[in-house]
């Protein structure tokens, strides 16, 4: 009896040693995965104070600091406004999805109806469906009821992307709470 507990420890220091180990590989290639994105993220951030000439050459700062790149994109291609028209469509799409998905989750995830299964899978199906996949059929559509080039249009398209997953994620929340 002793001699199987005392082959029983020496087995379980060697899975724990061999456990460390690859926890150490794991660690450590993760590690240097982060320095390289942090090192390539860094350059990149010193290298746009820099002119593509100085870039090439190898001497990043052989011309100085060079503020061209920022007040291009700033000034002439006005990325701020930009930045501001992606956040008001963004915003309002979010909000349209949880006025639509919310409602409509709890009434999936709290009433038993006929094809509530089937809805219930199809919902779960969709979250696999590539969004890529249907972009080219959805553009069609739009340029086929003059549509394009309207606020309302992508915000549409948004809301009409965003609701079978957001119902899906919503219906499992709900689930979760008390009746």
């Amino acid at each position: 009896m002793y001699e199987m507990e005392k082959r029983g420890k020496k087995l379980r220091r060697i899975n724990e040693r061999k456990r460390n180990l690859s926890f150490f590989i794991a660690e450590t290639i993760v590690i240097m995965w982060v320095l390289f994105a942090l090192a390539a993220f860094i350059w990149a951030f010193i290298a746009s104070f820099s002119t593509t000439r100085s870039i090439f050459s190898g001497n990043l700062f052989s011309e100085g600091l060079n503020f061209k790149g920022y007040r291009v994109v700033f000034v002439e291609y006005k990325i701020m406004r930009n930045f501001f028209n992606s956040l008001i469509y963004t915003t309002l799409a979010c909000i349209g999805i949880l006025l639509i998905s919310a409602p409509g989750a709890y009434v999936i995830s709290k009433y038993s109806f006929i094809g509530g299964t089937a809805l219930r899978s199809f919902l779960a199906a969709s979250t696999g469906l590539p969004s890529v996949m249907i972009l080219v059929p959805v553009f069609m559509t739009i340029v086929r009821m003059n549509a394009a080039n309207s606020m309302l249009t992508l915000i549409a398209v948004y809301i009409a992307a965003g609701v079978p997953v957001s119902l899906y994620y919503l219906t499992g929340f709900f689930a979760t709470l008390p009746s």
